[in-house]
């Protein structure tokens, strides 16, 4: 188990029913920006903002109480130099050779670069439907337009086919809005 702590690149902890940790793997250290030797009997109030360690005790306690594991929950955090990271963190009760459980264990992944990565494409998505949008309306407002004979006589054959069209351009803009 020492060497899963010592080389595993999962932050990975077990801490009492007091919240504090009782091991801590040397990537949680390092996370943390301390030595492991430092996190031992210390809690998370020790090293993240009041409201973050507040939420992470809240589900500490939740899953000691109840027995719940917490799996694949995603938070973002912050270091004590004010960097933010993404995190993936799953918990569970950690229990004796009696089956009581007598703290929780963790682990977690940093997930920032897929959390940045999910964002930038997000964004180029919203970018793109809104310079898409723009000509699908034009283009359904000139068909209402021709279909009106605002441009000329239509024949009834010709403005059935156009309102046809102008009602798929219609669904097709929605489509577009759902995704802005």
């Amino acid at each position: 188990m020492m060497a899963l702590l010592r080389h595993s690149e999962d932050s990975i902890f077990f801490k009492d029913m007091d919240g504090r940790f009782a091991l801590v793997s040397e990537a949680k250290a390092r996370r943390s920006l301390v030595c492991w030797e430092e996190m031992i009997g210390k809690t998370d109030f020790d090293f993240l903002p009041l409201e973050e360690a507040q939420k992470c005790r809240d589900d500490e306690i939740y899953i000691m109480e109840t027995g719940v594991s917490l799996v694949d929950k995603e938070e973002e955090l912050t270091r004590r130099d004010g960097t933010k990271s993404w995190l993936s963190v799953s918990k569970f009760p950690w229990k004796d050779s009696d089956g009581e459980i007598i703290g929780v264990i963790g682990i977690s992944r940093d997930i920032s670069k897929r959390k940045n990565l999910e964002n930038h494409i997000l964004q180029m998505l919203s970018i793109a439907t809104h310079d898409m949008r723009s000509p699908i309306i034009s283009t359904a407002l000139t068909i209402r337009l021709l279909a009106r004979g605002r441009f000329g006589e239509v024949s009834d054959s010709v403005k059935q086919t156009l309102s046809e069209v102008s009602n798929r351009m219609i669904k097709l803009e929605k489509i577009v809005e759902d995704y802005l």
